[in-house]
Protein backbone atom coordinates (compact mmCIF):
# COMPACT_ATOMS: atom_id res chain seq x y z
CA UNK A 1 0.00 0.00 0.00
CA UNK A 2 1.14 3.43 -1.32
CA UNK A 3 0.87 6.98 1.03
CA UNK A 4 -2.18 7.40 -0.63
CA UNK A 5 -3.62 4.27 0.15
CA UNK A 6 -2.45 4.40 3.45
CA UNK A 7 -3.89 7.88 4.38
CA UNK A 8 -7.33 6.57 2.40
CA UNK A 9 -7.54 4.04 4.72
CA UNK A 10 -6.92 5.90 7.73
CA UNK A 11 -9.59 8.69 6.39
CA UNK A 12 -11.81 5.79 6.37
CA UNK A 13 -11.69 4.49 9.75
CA UNK A 14 -11.73 8.30 10.68
CA UNK A 15 -15.17 7.85 9.87
CA UNK A 16 -16.15 4.53 11.13
CA UNK A 17 -14.94 5.45 14.35
CA UNK A 18 -17.02 8.71 14.57
CA UNK A 19 -19.76 6.92 13.43
CA UNK A 20 -19.05 4.71 16.34
CA UNK A 21 -18.83 7.07 18.88
CA UNK A 22 -22.34 8.59 18.22
CA UNK A 23 -24.23 5.22 19.29
CA UNK A 24 -21.23 5.36 22.57
CA UNK A 25 -22.54 5.66 26.34
CA UNK A 26 -20.25 6.57 29.04
CA UNK A 27 -16.87 8.61 28.75
CA UNK A 28 -18.33 11.64 27.73
CA UNK A 29 -15.57 13.98 27.78
CA UNK A 30 -13.08 11.83 26.07
CA UNK A 31 -15.60 10.80 23.79
CA UNK A 32 -16.21 14.50 22.72
CA UNK A 33 -12.55 14.91 22.94
CA UNK A 34 -12.02 11.83 20.24
CA UNK A 35 -15.29 12.73 18.12
CA UNK A 36 -13.49 16.96 17.66
CA UNK A 37 -9.80 15.27 16.87
CA UNK A 38 -11.08 13.03 14.17
CA UNK A 39 -13.45 15.53 12.54
CA UNK A 40 -10.13 17.57 12.28
CA UNK A 41 -8.12 14.88 10.84
CA UNK A 42 -10.93 14.09 8.68
CA UNK A 43 -11.04 17.29 7.05
CA UNK A 44 -7.45 17.69 7.31
CA UNK A 45 -6.25 14.50 5.39
CA UNK A 46 -8.07 14.82 1.96
CA UNK A 47 -6.15 18.19 2.02
CA UNK A 48 -3.08 16.65 2.68
CA UNK A 49 -3.50 14.24 -0.49
CA UNK A 50 -4.41 16.92 -2.56
CA UNK A 51 -0.95 18.64 -1.65
CA UNK A 52 1.19 15.65 -1.35
CA UNK A 53 0.21 15.15 -5.52
CA UNK A 54 2.02 18.17 -6.83
CA UNK A 55 4.89 17.47 -4.44
CA UNK A 56 5.91 14.18 -5.87
CA UNK A 57 6.54 15.96 -9.40
CA UNK A 58 9.14 18.59 -10.49
CA UNK A 59 12.78 19.80 -9.34
CA UNK A 60 11.54 20.53 -5.78
CA UNK A 61 10.22 17.11 -5.39
CA UNK A 62 9.86 15.47 -1.92
CA UNK A 63 12.41 12.77 -1.97
CA UNK A 64 11.25 9.07 -1.93
CA UNK A 65 13.02 8.48 1.19
CA UNK A 66 11.32 11.12 2.59
CA UNK A 67 7.78 9.90 1.24
CA UNK A 68 8.99 6.34 2.50
CA UNK A 69 8.99 7.96 6.28
CA UNK A 70 6.31 9.58 5.70
CA UNK A 71 4.01 6.09 4.97
CA UNK A 72 5.79 4.69 7.98
CA UNK A 73 4.63 7.31 10.38
CA UNK A 74 1.18 7.17 8.62
CA UNK A 75 1.04 3.82 9.03
CA UNK A 76 1.96 4.23 12.77
CA UNK A 77 -1.55 6.20 13.05
CA UNK A 78 -3.29 4.63 10.81
CA UNK A 79 -2.50 0.95 13.85
CA UNK A 80 -3.92 3.53 15.99
CA UNK A 81 -7.32 4.23 14.37
CA UNK A 82 -7.31 0.35 13.96
CA UNK A 83 -6.97 -0.05 17.61
CA UNK A 84 -9.53 2.50 18.63
CA UNK A 85 -11.95 0.70 15.99
CA UNK A 86 -11.24 -2.97 17.14
CA UNK A 87 -11.95 -2.16 21.03
CA UNK A 88 -15.03 -0.31 19.71
CA UNK A 89 -16.56 -3.14 17.71
CA UNK A 90 -15.59 -5.59 20.56
CA UNK A 91 -17.62 -3.21 23.30
CA UNK A 92 -20.51 -4.63 25.72
CA UNK A 93 -23.88 -2.99 24.65
CA UNK A 94 -26.17 -1.94 26.98
CA UNK A 95 -30.18 -1.98 25.29
CA UNK A 96 -28.93 -0.39 21.99
CA UNK A 97 -26.17 1.50 23.08
CA UNK A 98 -22.05 0.44 23.04
CA UNK A 99 -19.91 0.95 26.60
CA UNK A 100 -17.41 3.50 26.43
CA UNK A 101 -14.62 0.48 26.08
CA UNK A 102 -11.55 2.44 26.94
CA UNK A 103 -9.84 3.51 30.46
CA UNK A 104 -8.95 6.96 31.16
CA UNK A 105 -4.85 6.54 30.44
CA UNK A 106 -5.28 4.35 27.44
CA UNK A 107 -7.37 6.93 25.71
CA UNK A 108 -6.27 10.16 26.28
CA UNK A 109 -2.55 8.88 25.00
CA UNK A 110 -3.93 7.83 21.94
CA UNK A 111 -5.89 11.18 21.47
CA UNK A 112 -3.44 13.15 22.02
CA UNK A 113 -1.36 11.16 19.88
CA UNK A 114 -4.06 11.85 17.16
CA UNK A 115 -3.90 15.83 17.87
CA UNK A 116 -0.07 15.89 17.53
CA UNK A 117 -0.95 13.69 13.67
CA UNK A 118 -3.41 16.62 12.84
CA UNK A 119 -0.72 19.27 13.87
CA UNK A 120 1.64 18.12 11.88
CA UNK A 121 -0.75 17.61 8.94
CA UNK A 122 -1.93 21.32 9.50
CA UNK A 123 1.66 22.60 8.64
CA UNK A 124 2.15 20.51 5.53
CA UNK A 125 -1.04 22.11 4.25
CA UNK A 126 0.09 25.94 4.80
CA UNK A 127 3.65 25.70 4.35
CA UNK A 128 4.47 22.73 2.81
CA UNK A 129 5.19 18.83 2.72
CA UNK A 130 9.47 19.38 3.96
CA UNK A 131 8.74 21.39 6.37
CA UNK A 132 5.93 18.93 8.04
CA UNK A 133 8.75 16.09 7.98
CA UNK A 134 10.90 18.67 9.33
CA UNK A 135 8.86 19.69 12.28
CA UNK A 136 8.02 16.14 13.04
CA UNK A 137 11.70 15.16 13.61
CA UNK A 138 12.13 18.29 15.90
CA UNK A 139 8.88 16.89 17.81
CA UNK A 140 10.66 13.63 17.95
CA UNK A 141 13.38 14.76 19.97
CA UNK A 142 11.52 17.40 22.06
CA UNK A 143 8.12 15.99 22.72
CA UNK A 144 7.51 14.38 26.25
CA UNK A 145 5.27 12.62 28.59
CA UNK A 146 2.04 10.54 26.47
CA UNK A 147 4.25 10.70 23.47
CA UNK A 148 7.33 9.40 24.58
CA UNK A 149 6.38 5.47 22.95
CA UNK A 150 4.87 6.31 19.43
CA UNK A 151 8.14 9.11 19.33
CA UNK A 152 10.23 6.17 19.65
CA UNK A 153 9.51 4.43 17.15
CA UNK A 154 9.58 7.47 14.68
CA UNK A 155 13.24 8.32 15.86
CA UNK A 156 14.53 5.59 14.26
CA UNK A 157 12.59 6.17 11.27
CA UNK A 158 13.88 9.89 10.56
CA UNK A 159 17.52 9.46 12.18
CA UNK A 160 18.62 10.38 9.26
CA UNK A 161 17.28 13.70 9.44
CA UNK A 162 19.20 15.75 12.09
CA UNK A 163 19.45 19.43 10.83
CA UNK A 164 16.64 21.58 10.23
CA UNK A 165 17.41 23.74 6.88
CA UNK A 166 17.59 27.50 7.53
CA UNK A 167 15.31 28.69 4.89
CA UNK A 168 12.55 26.80 6.19
CA UNK A 169 13.37 27.41 10.25
CA UNK A 170 11.34 30.52 11.30
CA UNK A 171 8.36 29.08 8.93
CA UNK A 172 8.38 25.93 11.59
CA UNK A 173 8.64 28.48 14.37
CA UNK A 174 5.82 30.86 13.19
CA UNK A 175 3.35 27.54 12.62
CA UNK A 176 4.49 25.60 16.03
CA UNK A 177 1.18 24.48 17.19
CA UNK A 178 0.62 24.52 20.66
CA UNK A 179 0.63 20.64 21.43
CA UNK A 180 4.55 20.60 20.60
CA UNK A 181 5.14 22.90 23.42
CA UNK A 182 2.46 22.63 26.06
CA UNK A 183 1.24 19.33 28.05
CA UNK A 184 -2.66 20.01 29.28
CA UNK A 185 -1.09 20.89 32.52
CA UNK A 186 0.74 23.73 31.57
CA UNK A 187 -2.14 25.05 28.99
CA UNK A 188 -4.62 25.00 31.82
CA UNK A 189 -2.66 26.72 34.46
CA UNK A 190 -1.89 29.48 31.54
CA UNK A 191 -5.56 29.93 30.37
CA UNK A 192 -6.47 30.10 34.41
CA UNK A 193 -3.72 33.05 35.13
CA UNK A 194 -4.74 34.72 31.83
CA UNK A 195 -8.88 34.54 32.36
CA UNK A 196 -11.75 33.34 35.17
CA UNK A 197 -13.91 33.60 32.53
CA UNK A 198 -15.80 30.73 30.75
CA UNK A 199 -18.00 31.34 28.04
CA UNK A 200 -18.20 27.74 27.13
CA UNK A 201 -20.08 26.77 30.38
CA UNK A 202 -22.77 29.53 28.60
CA UNK A 203 -22.77 27.90 25.91
CA UNK A 204 -23.24 24.36 27.21
CA UNK A 205 -26.01 25.61 29.69
CA UNK A 206 -28.13 27.32 26.27
CA UNK A 207 -27.34 23.72 24.18
CA UNK A 208 -28.81 21.88 27.22
CA UNK A 209 -32.18 23.95 27.49
CA UNK A 210 -32.78 23.75 23.40
CA UNK A 211 -36.19 22.53 22.75
CA UNK A 212 -35.30 20.12 19.43
CA UNK A 213 -36.59 21.23 15.97
CA UNK A 214 -36.53 25.36 16.93
CA UNK A 215 -34.53 27.78 15.55
CA UNK A 216 -34.14 26.22 12.51
CA UNK A 217 -35.44 28.62 10.58
CA UNK A 218 -33.08 31.61 11.04
CA UNK A 219 -30.13 29.31 10.58
CA UNK A 220 -31.88 28.57 7.43
CA UNK A 221 -32.14 32.14 5.96
CA UNK A 222 -29.79 33.62 3.29
CA UNK A 223 -27.77 36.41 5.44
CA UNK A 224 -27.28 34.04 8.16
CA UNK A 225 -26.45 31.04 5.84
CA UNK A 226 -23.73 33.02 4.04
CA UNK A 227 -22.32 33.87 6.80
CA UNK A 228 -21.67 30.55 8.20
CA UNK A 229 -20.44 30.27 4.85
CA UNK A 230 -17.87 33.30 5.29
CA UNK A 231 -19.67 35.02 2.62
CA UNK A 232 -20.29 38.48 4.59
CA UNK A 233 -17.72 39.52 7.25
CA UNK A 234 -20.25 41.14 9.75
CA UNK A 235 -23.73 40.28 10.88
CA UNK A 236 -26.01 41.79 12.94
CA UNK A 237 -28.84 40.07 14.75
CA UNK A 238 -31.14 42.67 15.85
CA UNK A 239 -34.58 41.64 17.68
CA UNK A 240 -36.61 42.75 20.81
CA UNK A 241 -36.42 41.29 24.23
CA UNK A 242 -37.64 37.62 24.61
CA UNK A 243 -37.11 36.77 20.65
CA UNK A 244 -34.51 34.27 21.38
CA UNK A 245 -31.23 36.14 20.21
CA UNK A 246 -29.32 33.99 22.63
CA UNK A 247 -30.25 30.68 21.61
CA UNK A 248 -29.73 31.56 18.29
CA UNK A 249 -26.11 32.41 19.33
CA UNK A 250 -25.30 29.66 20.45
CA UNK A 251 -27.26 27.64 17.82
CA UNK A 252 -25.00 29.21 15.40
CA UNK A 253 -22.15 28.69 17.32
CA UNK A 254 -22.55 24.94 17.53
CA UNK A 255 -23.27 24.79 13.71
CA UNK A 256 -20.05 26.31 13.13
CA UNK A 257 -17.84 24.09 15.14
CA UNK A 258 -19.59 21.17 13.05
CA UNK A 259 -19.07 22.70 9.60
CA UNK A 260 -15.47 24.22 10.09
CA UNK A 261 -14.18 22.10 12.95
CA UNK A 262 -10.01 23.87 11.53
CA UNK A 263 -11.44 27.55 11.98
CA UNK A 264 -11.46 29.12 15.39
CA UNK A 265 -14.53 29.84 16.48
CA UNK A 266 -14.43 32.40 19.73
CA UNK A 267 -17.01 33.92 21.65
CA UNK A 268 -18.93 36.39 24.11
CA UNK A 269 -22.27 36.26 25.84
CA UNK A 270 -22.78 39.76 27.60
CA UNK A 271 -24.67 40.03 30.71
CA UNK A 272 -26.02 43.28 32.17
CA UNK A 273 -25.39 41.84 35.66
CA UNK A 274 -22.23 41.17 34.62
CA UNK A 275 -20.28 44.62 33.56
CA UNK A 276 -16.71 43.49 32.11
CA UNK A 277 -13.83 45.72 30.50
CA UNK A 278 -12.53 45.83 27.52
CA UNK A 279 -9.76 44.17 28.72
CA UNK A 280 -11.51 41.18 30.14
CA UNK A 281 -13.71 40.29 27.38
CA UNK A 282 -10.26 40.51 24.83
CA UNK A 283 -8.78 38.48 27.41
CA UNK A 284 -11.47 35.37 27.76
CA UNK A 285 -11.34 35.62 23.86
CA UNK A 286 -7.34 35.17 23.74
CA UNK A 287 -8.18 32.66 26.49
CA UNK A 288 -10.24 30.59 23.94
CA UNK A 289 -7.40 30.61 21.40
CA UNK A 290 -5.18 29.05 23.90
CA UNK A 291 -7.38 26.05 24.19
CA UNK A 292 -7.52 25.93 20.09
CA UNK A 293 -5.67 23.19 18.73
CA UNK A 294 -3.68 24.71 15.98
CA UNK A 295 -2.87 27.88 17.87
CA UNK A 296 0.50 29.40 16.92
CA UNK A 297 4.01 29.05 18.88
CA UNK A 298 3.79 33.13 18.79
CA UNK A 299 0.91 33.13 20.87
CA UNK A 300 1.62 31.33 23.14
CA UNK A 301 4.99 32.79 23.63
CA UNK A 302 3.53 35.87 23.78
CA UNK A 303 1.05 34.64 26.95
CA UNK A 304 3.80 33.01 28.70
CA UNK A 305 6.38 35.81 28.73
CA UNK A 306 4.09 37.51 30.33
CA UNK A 307 2.60 35.49 33.26
CA UNK A 308 6.56 34.51 33.85
CA UNK A 309 7.08 38.37 33.95
CA UNK A 310 3.74 38.56 36.40
CA UNK A 311 2.56 41.21 33.52
CA UNK A 312 -1.28 41.65 32.95
CA UNK A 313 -1.41 42.85 29.30
CA UNK A 314 -2.90 45.40 28.08
CA UNK A 315 -5.88 46.34 25.57
CA UNK A 316 -3.58 47.36 22.97
CA UNK A 317 -1.30 43.76 23.67
CA UNK A 318 -4.15 41.91 23.90
CA UNK A 319 -5.59 43.21 20.45
CA UNK A 320 -2.55 42.56 18.42
CA UNK A 321 -1.61 39.25 19.92
CA UNK A 322 -5.60 38.47 18.85
CA UNK A 323 -4.98 39.93 15.66
CA UNK A 324 -1.82 37.89 14.42
CA UNK A 325 -3.09 34.57 15.67
CA UNK A 326 -6.16 35.14 13.55
CA UNK A 327 -4.14 36.41 10.45
CA UNK A 328 -2.49 33.15 10.36
CA UNK A 329 -5.72 31.14 9.65
CA UNK A 330 -7.64 31.52 6.49
CA UNK A 331 -11.22 31.51 8.02
CA UNK A 332 -12.32 32.43 11.56
CA UNK A 333 -15.47 33.27 13.85
CA UNK A 334 -16.24 35.60 16.49
CA UNK A 335 -19.77 35.67 17.94
CA UNK A 336 -20.84 38.27 20.42
CA UNK A 337 -24.31 37.87 21.89
CA UNK A 338 -26.46 39.94 23.92
CA UNK A 339 -24.12 43.14 23.06
CA UNK A 340 -26.48 45.51 24.49
CA UNK A 341 -26.34 44.06 27.34
CA UNK A 342 -22.56 46.40 27.74
CA UNK A 343 -23.48 49.43 29.30
CA UNK A 344 -20.56 51.52 29.04
CA UNK A 345 -20.94 53.26 25.57
CA UNK A 346 -16.91 53.43 25.63
CA UNK A 347 -16.50 49.42 25.85
CA UNK A 348 -18.93 49.15 23.07
CA UNK A 349 -17.04 51.62 20.97
CA UNK A 350 -13.57 49.78 21.90
CA UNK A 351 -15.29 46.36 20.76
CA UNK A 352 -16.85 47.19 17.02
CA UNK A 353 -13.81 48.78 16.52
CA UNK A 354 -11.30 46.34 16.93
CA UNK A 355 -13.73 43.82 15.26
CA UNK A 356 -14.14 46.10 12.30
CA UNK A 357 -10.25 46.21 11.87
CA UNK A 358 -10.29 42.21 12.26
CA UNK A 359 -12.90 41.74 9.24
CA UNK A 360 -10.96 44.52 6.98
CA UNK A 361 -8.35 41.04 6.74
CA UNK A 362 -11.19 38.95 4.78
CA UNK A 363 -10.25 36.14 7.08
CA UNK A 364 -12.29 36.61 10.28
CA UNK A 365 -16.19 36.84 10.14
CA UNK A 366 -18.12 38.75 13.13
CA UNK A 367 -22.05 38.47 14.41
CA UNK A 368 -22.69 40.78 16.86
CA UNK A 369 -27.39 40.27 18.76
CA UNK A 370 -28.38 43.30 20.09
CA UNK A 371 -31.49 45.10 20.63
CA UNK A 372 -32.53 47.15 17.56
CA UNK A 373 -31.48 50.84 19.36
CA UNK A 374 -27.90 50.30 18.84
CA UNK A 375 -26.50 53.07 17.19
CA UNK A 376 -22.65 51.53 17.28
CA UNK A 377 -22.71 48.87 14.87
CA UNK A 378 -23.10 49.49 11.01
CA UNK A 379 -23.09 45.84 9.42
CA UNK A 380 -23.01 45.13 5.53
CA UNK A 381 -25.66 42.57 6.65
CA UNK A 382 -29.03 42.36 8.94
CA UNK A 383 -31.32 39.77 10.01
CA UNK A 384 -33.90 40.64 11.97
CA UNK A 385 -35.06 38.17 14.90
CA UNK A 386 -39.08 37.95 15.72
CA UNK A 387 -40.61 35.00 17.86
CA UNK A 388 -41.39 32.24 15.54
CA UNK A 389 -45.11 30.93 16.30
CA UNK A 390 -43.44 27.04 15.00
CA UNK A 391 -40.85 27.34 17.44
CA UNK A 392 -43.03 29.34 20.58
CA UNK A 393 -45.07 26.25 20.33
CA UNK A 394 -42.89 23.28 20.05
CA UNK A 395 -41.18 25.21 23.57
CA UNK A 396 -44.61 25.67 24.94
CA UNK A 397 -45.89 21.86 24.48
CA UNK A 398 -42.07 20.30 25.40
CA UNK A 399 -42.50 23.06 28.80
CA UNK A 400 -46.30 21.79 29.48
CA UNK A 401 -44.48 17.85 28.74
CA UNK A 402 -42.58 18.63 32.34
CA UNK A 403 -45.52 19.79 34.38
CA UNK A 404 -48.04 16.69 34.93
CA UNK A 405 -50.74 19.24 36.17
CA UNK A 406 -50.91 20.58 32.77
CA UNK A 407 -50.29 18.16 30.38
CA UNK A 408 -53.26 16.03 32.27
CA UNK A 409 -55.14 19.21 30.62
CA UNK A 410 -57.40 18.90 27.67
CA UNK A 411 -56.06 19.83 23.82
CA UNK A 412 -57.90 22.79 23.95
CA UNK A 413 -56.58 24.09 26.99
CA UNK A 414 -53.45 23.70 25.83
CA UNK A 415 -54.28 24.94 22.11
CA UNK A 416 -55.49 28.26 24.09
CA UNK A 417 -52.45 28.45 26.57
CA UNK A 418 -49.99 28.26 23.23
CA UNK A 419 -52.26 31.08 21.28
CA UNK A 420 -51.94 33.39 24.54
CA UNK A 421 -48.59 33.00 24.67
CA UNK A 422 -47.76 33.05 20.64
CA UNK A 423 -50.15 36.19 20.93
CA UNK A 424 -48.21 37.90 23.63
CA UNK A 425 -44.78 37.68 21.70
CA UNK A 426 -46.43 38.89 18.61
CA UNK A 427 -47.45 41.92 20.25
CA UNK A 428 -43.86 42.46 21.64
Amino acid sequence: MDIFGTIASAIDLAVMIKGYIDNVKGGKEHRDRLRDGLTVLASLLPLLESRLQPALKGTTAVSPKKIEELQKIFGIYRDILGEIEKKLTKAEKKGRKLLWPFDKGDIIDKIEKLEKLASWVHIAINVGISEMIEHIHEDVHSVKGTMDNVMSKLSDIISSYQELHSGTKKANQDISYIKSSLDAHEQQDLVAWLSSLDFSKVLEDNLNAHTEGTGTAILATPKMDGWIKGESALLWCRGDPGVGKTMISSLVIKTLREQNSTAPMLFIYCNHTSQLTTQEYLKALLKQLLLYPFVTESTTHSVKEAKSMGRILNVKELQAIISKELSQHSKSFIVIDAFDEILDENIQYDLVKFFGELIQGKRTHVMITSRPHITSITAESIVDIVGDPVDIRAFIESQIQKFPRLNKKSSEFKGKLIAGVQQKSSDM
